[in-house]
């Protein structure tokens, strides 16, 4: 029988995210969650919507909010 909701150790191994992210999805009100006393856990369908939809993305990082830099690399501070 297929669970019906995750973890959320189980949805970052799901969605390949990690659980400090996935917490803050959650925070900021980006990924629905269910409340079962203490624990927190994600309904699967839900996921696997948001999935088939593409709209998981949306709860990522604007682009350009960090910027991966090659070591050495000169760094700029200029929001220009």
């Amino acid at each position: 029988m297929e669970k019906v909701l995750l973890s959320l150790s189980e949805v970052s191994e799901y969605i390949t995210i990690s659980i400090p992210c996935l917490r803050k999805w959650i925070t900021k009100g980006k990924m629905p969650i269910v409340r079962a006393g203490r624990r927190v856990l994600v309904s699967k369908a839900v996921l696997d919507a948001r999935i088939a939809a593409g709209n998981l993305a949306e709860a990522a990082p604007q682009e350009g909010a960090f910027q991966k830099v090659a070591a050495g690399a000169p760094i700029s501070l200029d929001k220009t």
